[in-house]
């Protein structure tokens, strides 16, 4: 075993603690291999669809479909709802 992967190992076993940290460390592995195997990284928009995006929210705006949140605890538990 390479120095590397002991540390990588090492690493990982401080984070086994922490569920929200594996479940972090697994989706950027599992980014990591679709990248080494060639596959498109579909989590990245394109220029396209941000810029729609964004004329979307400008938009909603517009015609006063838009939220506004007391507190980051608030967005929070909007976003987790989503």
């Amino acid at each position: 075993m390479t120095a590397l992967e002991l540390q990588i190992q090492k690493d990982m076993a401080l984070l086994r603690d922490d569920e929200g940290m594996m479940k972090r460390l697994a989706k950027y592995v599992k980014r990591l291999l679709a990248q080494k195997n060639g596959e498109a990284d579909d989590s990245k928009l394109t220029k396209e669809e941000f810029l729609a995006q964004i004329k979307r929210g400008e938009e909603q705006v517009k015609r006063g479909q838009t939220r506004r949140f007391g507190s980051v605890d608030e967005l929070d538990k909007y976003i987790s709802s989503l």
